[in-house]
């Protein structure tokens, strides 16, 4: 399987619809082009995150501990979009449902640390999260 086949079935249907749901998504793309658009976007939000977590914190494992307020070692949608608008990211929930399911790649509906460290840029890419993808 080429590249761009495992991009858009990680992608579709539910990020790819979710993400359009909205009118977020350039009219007239084929499903290559949307998914390019969608990893694209993800990579560019992630490093923006990433940038703002290593301003904040001394590290992602302290900063993921600060994140999970309730300590249950993981972080479920709202409280995940809450502590990075507390951190100054301000994202359309489009974006912020599009990082969030990119991190839960297993679909569980949380990110617990492990899915965490991949928002650390230096170490990973949406190629890493992908490969992370169970299809």
């Amino acid at each position: 399987m080429d590249h761009n086949n495992r991009t858009i079935e990680m992608l579709a249907p539910k990020t790819l619809t979710n993400f359009d749901a909205m009118g977020d998504l350039p009219q007239n793309l084929t499903e290559e082009e949307a998914a390019e658009f969608l990893n694209e976007r993800i990579e560019k939000i992630l490093k923006i995150i990433h940038a703002r977590i290593e301003e904040k914190y001394r590290d992602f494992r302290t900063a993921f501990r600060a994140i999970d307020k309730d300590f249950g070692g993981q972080l479920e949608f709202k409280e995940f979009m809450l502590t990075l608008e507390d951190m100054g990211i301000k994202l359309k929930l489009t974006d912020f449902k599009l990082i969030f399911d990119a991190l839960d790649f297993d679909g569980r509906g949380h990110i617990d640390f492990t899915k965490f460290s991949y928002l650390n840029a230096d170490r990973y890419s949406i190629t890493d999260l992908q490969k992370r993808v169970r299809i």
